[in-house]
Parts: C-alpha cells; structure tokens; sequence
C-alpha cells in the first residue's frame, strides 16, 4: 500500500498531466543515459524535484512498464525496462557463480 504523501503526490500530478508527462520523459532518459540503476534520491536531485515526487513518477513509470526496479538491502532502484532482463540476468548469474 503506498502511503500518504505518495497518494497525495499522484493526486497532485493528476492535476498537472503536462508538467508529468515531462517529468517522466526526463526521468527516463536520466535512467538511460546513467548506464546504472538509480535510486529515488539520485533521480530526485537530477530533476531538480522533491523526493516524494520523483518517488511517485517512478512508480507510475514502474506501473507503465516503461522502467524496472530491484529491490535492494534498503530500498528500490530503477532502470529503463529494455535493460531489465538483460541487468537482472547478469545480477542472477554473477550470484549463481559465487
């Protein structure tokens, strides 16, 4: 269940379809460009935005199918969806091979 100020920031984008639809095109590219998973924080301080913000963008990306997260000891990071199979497969191989 997503909590409070995450449901309240979607609400909020709702509002602003636009101003959305160009925070999540930028948080792709960022993803894109970073050749590595990126966490909430990393993406929050590239686009300038709030950290609940960019929470709720990548979660929106995430229900899209547009990027992929990894759970990891303290929280998720991000990657755009087409290096997703091929990024998880290496981490299950480099983990199978130790």
């Amino acid at each position: 269940m997503l909590c409070q100020p995450i449901l309240k920031n979607v609400v909020r984008m709702k509002r602003n379809a636009s101003l959305v639809e160009k925070l999540k095109q930028k948080a792709v590219k960022i993803l894109e460009e970073s050749g590595m998973p990126l966490g909430v924080g990393e993406v929050a301080k590239k686009l300038n935005i709030a950290w609940a913000t960019a929470r709720a963008v990548l979660l929106t990306l995430e229900a899209e199918g547009k990027v992929s997260a990894l759970k990891t000891s303290k929280s998720y990071v991000y990657f755009p969806k087409e290096r997703g199979t091929l990024f998880t497969t290496q981490l299950k191989s480099e983990g199978a091979a130790r």
